[in-house]
């Protein structure tokens, strides 16, 4: 038969395996994934549009000087793909960071607090036999 203290370890044993990081990440693992996507996305295209706009204002000052062989739409186009990746990949990041995160510790909160009154009532049992 078991004993309340055995009780009480296996509950605490449940409760450690439960709330360490890799068990946390590997519950969470879809939504963090898609986070950690979305800021990868903004930050690649972050480092690399600065390249595109630079491309961009060879183009225009080249058309500046030279209206008829300056080819200018072509750099002007790429450039604002690459402006609206970074701002969609962006505001993707901060939309669901703010739900996807608030609803992680709300689930963790929430085992902490039954898995506290489980205890508790462990202990109130034992002593109660006791």
């Amino acid at each position: 038969m078991l004993k309340p203290s055995d009780l009480y370890n296996l509950a605490t044993t449940i409760i450690l395996n439960q709330m360490t990081f890799k068990g946390i990440v590997s519950k969470y693992k879809y939504s963090i994934a898609l986070i950690l996507l979305f800021v990868l996305i903004e930050n690649v295209s972050f480092i690399i549009e600065p390249t595109f706009f630079g491309k961009l204002l060879d183009s225009l000052i080249d058309h500046f000087y030279d209206h008829e062989k300056a080819e200018y739409i072509f750099p002007l186009v790429i450039w604002i793909i690459v402006y609206l990746i970074n701002v969609v990949g962006g505001t993707l990041h901060r939309f669901f960071n703010g739900s996807i995160y608030s609803k992680m510790y709300a689930n963790i909160a929430t085992e902490v607090v039954l898995e506290s009154v489980k205890d508790l009532n462990i202990r109130l049992s034992a002593d109660e036999k006791a």
